[in-house]
Parts: structure tokens; sequence; C-alpha cells
């Protein structure tokens, strides 16, 4: 006689055997099929007398797939509830749908109370979904986003390779700090004297031999692989310790970053631009992307003295800016705006700032005093990209890491790409979240990442 355990399991295989063969909605959308399996879940149900229409949902497209079940199969399902189900996919009778799937058979995976589901059809706003991180993907919207993300994601990949760019993998922990900025999380080990589910409580201990941050950038180490494999790139997470508690700011972001043997700033620039305008030809659908992809001229170029003219000469006029315009000075997020948005109406890249507002890394033209480093900047958002060319010669790196009071031992493995077989080169980094607020026409930063860390707010 079979045990109960034993009947159980054939029945699970049974239940995972029906669930394996499930086809994606987006793969039966595009190529119908006769007969058809689907889990997914139910983002409406329609009850009559005597038949049932409920919207299903995978994940897998935009578009919903509409079942026709008997009144038996839809007592059981709400809004939220999982299900796979089997039967013919047929051409619809009805208006906004092309084909349905008449439903033979249907398996209720998970149920979902609408008493406590916070998710119905009714309009949620933004900041109520900020609220439940964890659900909000299952809204129509937000999924969007997050398919928009991963499709922008492929293409900078099959573009990178055809420009013989390697992928790689840089640390997330490190003991630099590119930007210098100090806004950086520090990672440390438990004390042993404190329990171990009270995380960072006690005194730090040296882990690493010497400290260790969450990395603001990979720059560096992109150089250093970039001095053997000579093009390289990432898209990684990044983190900063800026108590910013604004729709621009995420304590985790992620950047595309690219490094590359080269010496041109205006070929670093063409490189930027080719590869968002690759990027948005993956997403047409997106509000922006048309007119993005529309434009036959490339973006226009700036240096950043001619952007202090154009803003001096519209604050005198207008009085448009409430912080102040003055040569030396790092341009404002309103001023970012005002020279993508009003000047340009398209994006702009603005190049050659003053050498005393960028980072020791960067390469100088002594006689002009500028960096030899560009922003792109976008309407809506500001500044999206920003590179440069690198210093590579070592005696010049050297003395501007010494008159900016660093601690060359701790950068001696840096210093060690100029000292055996440097080459120029240079790179950038694209804020990957900013650019999918952009196309997407949203308005805050959380609202493009699944799980967004800001100022106070960690919910899951």
């Amino acid at each position: 006689m079979r045990s109960g355990l034993s009947r159980f399991c054939d029945h699970c295989r049974r239940t995972l055997g029906r669930r394996s063969k499930s086809t994606a909605i987006k793969r039966l959308l595009d190529s119908p099929q006769s007969s058809a399996t689907v889990t997914a879940w139910v983002r409406s149900v329609r009850k009559q007398k005597r038949v049932a229409f409920a919207e299903l949902n995978d994940g897998s497209s935009s578009t919903n797939l509409q079942a026709v079940l008997t009144p038996e199969h839809a007592v059981q399902l709400n809004t939220g509830t999982s299900i796979t189900a089997s039967g013919s996919l047929v051409r619809s009778q009805g208006t906004g749908q092309s084909v349905e799937l008449q439903v033979d058979d249907l398996i209720v995976l998970g149920h979902c109370d609408l008493d406590e589901y916070p998710i119905q059809k009714k309009d949620t706003s933004m900041a109520f979904l900020r609220k439940i991180p964890h659900l909000r993907p299952r809204t129509a919207t937000f999924a969007d986003v997050l398919r928009a993300r991963h499709r922008l994601v492929q293409r900078a990949h099959t573009f990178l390779e055809e420009q013989d760019y390697l992928h790689v993998h840089p640390p997330v922990i490190t003991s630099s700090d590119c930007e210098g900025a100090g806004q950086v999380f520090s990672v440390s080990e438990p004390s042993k004297s404190t329990p171990t589910d009270v995380i960072g409580s006690g005194p730090p201990s040296n882990f690493f031999g010497r400290p260790g941050f969450l990395s603001v950038s990979t720059q560096l180490h992109l150089e250093a692989l970039a001095a053997s494999l000579g093009r390289v790139w990432t898209l990684a997470p990044t983190f900063r310790a800026e108590r910013s508690d604004t729709s621009r700011h995420l304590a985790e972001f992620w950047m595309l970053e690219a490094e590359s043997v080269c010496d041109s700033l205006q070929g670093l620039m063409d490189d930027v631009e080719q590869l968002i305008l690759a990027m948005v030809s993956a997403v047409p659908d997106l509000p922006l992307s048309p007119a993005l992809l529309a434009k036959p001229a490339r973006w226009p170029r700036i240096t950043y003295a001619r952007a202090i003219e154009l803003l001096v000469a519209e604050q005198d006029q207008k009085q448009t800016f409430s912080t102040s315009v003055k040569f030396g000075s790092d341009l404002s997020s309103e001023h970012e705006k005002w020279l993508a948005e009003v000047h340009a109406r398209s994006p702009i890249f603005v190049h050659d700032y003053p050498a005393e507002l960028k980072p020791f890394y960067m390469k100088r033209l002594e006689a002009a005093q500028t960096a030899e480093c560009f922003d792109l900047l976008v309407p809506h958002i500001g500044e999206l990209a920003g590179g440069s060319l690198r210093e590579d010669d070592l005696g010049r790196l050297q003395l501007r890491m010494e008159q900016d009071g660093m601690n060359l031992d701790a950068y001696a493995w840096y210093l060690d790409l100029r000292r055996y077989g440097s080459t120029p080169h240079g790179g950038f980094g694209l804020g990957f979240d900013r650019l999918i607020a952009w196309l997407t026409d949203t308005a805050n930063l959380r609202d493009v990442v699944a799980f967004p860390r800001s100022l106070e707010a960690s919910r899951c």
C-alpha cells in the first residue's frame, strides 16, 4: 500500500509537469498556436451568469491574454490570484485582443485575499507604491519600466560587443574613494563581542587589513583592466552616503562605465552618444524614443566657458536662476536643465571645465587650466553621463595627488599603471537609473529601481 507522502509526491510531479509546459504569453501573442498552457496572475476577472473572462499576465509582455472560463472555474479567482490554465488558443470574438484562451483546465497556485491585497483595479499613486516595493512590480506601469530596463541592458551588451568592448566585473568593495568626495559607506565586520544579529554595531574590525568601502565608481579598477584588455565596460551598483532626500538621489544606483585606450575627448563623446542612441533603438515605444531617433544631427557640444556666457546672459535678462552663475563654479541642477531644455532643446555636451573643479585623475590642458572632460546634460534630468581623458603621465599624476593631500601608498597600484607601459586612455560613466527615468518620463528615480535605497528608505 502506497503511503500518503508517496501519493502527495505523485500529485506534485503531475502539477509541476503541467507548469513546466507553460508558454510565455509574449510568445503566444507573437506566434499563436492551437493549444497552450500558461502560468500567470489574474489582473482582472469579469464573472457573468454563463461565462467568465479573466485578464492574465505572466510578466513577459505588457499585453494581457484574455482567458474565457466557466463560472465554476471563475468562482475561485480574484485579482492577484496565480494560476496555471490550459486550453485552446482561438481567434477572439471580442474587441481589444486578437486571440483568447478557451480554458479547459485550471489550477489555482496561490489565492489572493482581496480584503488585504493592496493593489486593486483602482489607480494607486507612486508615493503609495513606494511603501510596498515588493508588490509594485505587479502593476502594469512598473512592470513596463522593468521590461524597458531589461531591453536597454540587452542592447548595451550587443552594442558594446560590436565595438570590441569586453564586459568585466570589477569589485564592489574597494579601498579607494574614486570621486574624492568622502561620501562613502564603510564596510566592516561586526565586533566579536557583539551578537551576530546586530549588524554593524560595535567597533569596526580591520577585516581587509585596511579600510574598506562600498564603491562610488568602478573607474580606477576599469583603468587597470583597460591597461591590458584595451576596451572594457561594466554595469554595476555604486553607492554614495549622500544625505540628500530628493527625487534625484539614491544611496545605491547603477552605473554603466567604460574605459578604453584612446586619446580623443571628441571620440569619447561620440561613443556616449552612439551608445545611448543604440539603447534607445531597443525601446522605440518609450515616450522620448521617437524624437531622439528621428534627430539626424549629432547633439550640440559647447565648452564650459560658453555655457557660463549663456547662463550669465539669461540671468541678466530674466533673473531665471535661484543660484548664482559665475566662471569657476560648478553648474547647478537648474543650470544643467536650462542648457538642455531651453538652450539646446536636446541632449547637450559641456566640455573643458576648469581643472580645479575636477578630480585628480583627469588629464589637463595646462595652458588653459582646463580638464579634458565632459558632462552630458539632458532635459528634465540634468547630468546623465560624464567622462574624461585620464592623466597617463606618472610624474604629473603623482604631483597632483600630492597637491591634493592624498596618500600615495594607498594608490601605489594605481600609479603602477603609469609606471609600466602607460598609454593614453579615457572613459565615461552613465547613470543607468537616470537614463531610464529620462526615457520613461519618470520624475523620481525611486520609481525606476526595483528596490530603491535612499535616505531613511530601505523597506525590504
